[in-house]
């Protein structure tokens, strides 16, 4: 478990517009970690933009949901979450 202090500074955090601020800058992240990981920079941004989903819907939330219903249910985790408090 993280310690207090730890969860409060998280709580501060605006996800969102780190998200936001983040997509906005899709090309210099791209070129940056072209460098970094010796990839082609189209790659990266596919990779960014194909394969991470950067918000939940309704559907995903409902998966999501169920996952820890049944991890919990088969003694996986200790108590029942929700996708909202993790």
């Amino acid at each position: 478990m993280a310690p207090k202090e730890a969860i409060q500074r998280l709580s501060l955090i605006d996800f969102a517009a780190a998200r936001d601020e983040g997509l906005a800058h899709l090309n210099e992240t791209a070129t940056d970690y072209k460098m970094r990981i010796d990839l082609p920079e189209d790659e990266i941004k596919d990779y960014l933009t194909k394969n991470i989903v950067f918000r939940v819907d309704d559907q995903m939330q409902k998966g999501l949901t169920r996952y820890f219903e049944l991890a919990h249910k088969h003694g996986l985790i200790p108590q029942l979450k929700t996708p909202e408090h993790l």
